[in-house]
């Protein structure tokens, strides 16, 4: 249902580009990755899969909080959705002294211009 719905197809195929934009990936629209999050090999770093996990995750989200809407839900709103979040995984990266995973994870993400975040480090 999360996958076939007609309003949502245009949605995955919107947020797959645009992931594959930011991580500079050839990622192609699956429901694999994006319901279960199995990379299948796509990255090969863990930092790599972790981020492209934590994102298929937050558009999972976006679909649950938006479930009422005749709408589908936007890039924008991922991008604003990730974007918070973000907000509170850095201090808990810096509160258990994993400074160095957090960029390793989320620089990608932060330092591409397409993704509006403020600066964060």
């Amino acid at each position: 249902m999360v996958w076939t719905c007609p309003k949502l197809t245009h949605y995955w195929v919107e947020i797959f580009a645009f992931i594959s934009k930011v991580m500079v990936l050839p990622i192609q629209p699956n429901p694999t990755l994006a319901l279960l999050g199995h990379t299948g090999g796509l990255v090969n770093s863990v930092e790599s899969r972790i981020l492209l996990q934590l994102l298929m995750y937050y558009a999972k989200k976006l679909i649950v909080l938006k479930w009422n809407r005749s709408a589908a839900p936007t890039l924008k709103e991922l991008k604003d959705l990730v974007n918070k979040a973000l907000l509170y995984y850095k201090p808990v990266y810096m509160s258990i002294g994993c400074t160095d995973k957090f960029i390793a994870i989320w620089m990608i993400w932060v330092l591409n211009s397409n993704t509006n975040i403020p600066n964060v480090f």
